[in-house]
């Protein structure tokens, strides 16, 4: 029983970590007018090279997304 919560909470942080890349995603998708893909490589290349995780970088973009004052639009 120990084993099953552990890898139910496990897949739990997985689809968290996935929910928020794919917002970060969809933000520097908009922001940036580029495709799926590279919004993707945009959030990895700067996880290399800041030496963080992806999923840091990510949570870095949708926390100061929720910041910016929403645009006339």
């Amino acid at each position: 029983m120990l084993r099953r919560f552990a890898k139910y909470h496990d897949l739990r942080k997985t689809f968290g970590r996935h929910a928020v890349t794919e917002r970060a995603k969809k933000i520097l998708m908009e922001r940036h007018s580029v495709d799926e893909d590279d919004a993707f490589e945009l959030l990895r290349a700067q996880a290399r090279s800041s030496n963080r995780k992806l999923v840091d970088i990510a949570t870095a973009v949708v926390d100061g997304h929720a910041l910016l004052p929403k645009q006339a639009g």
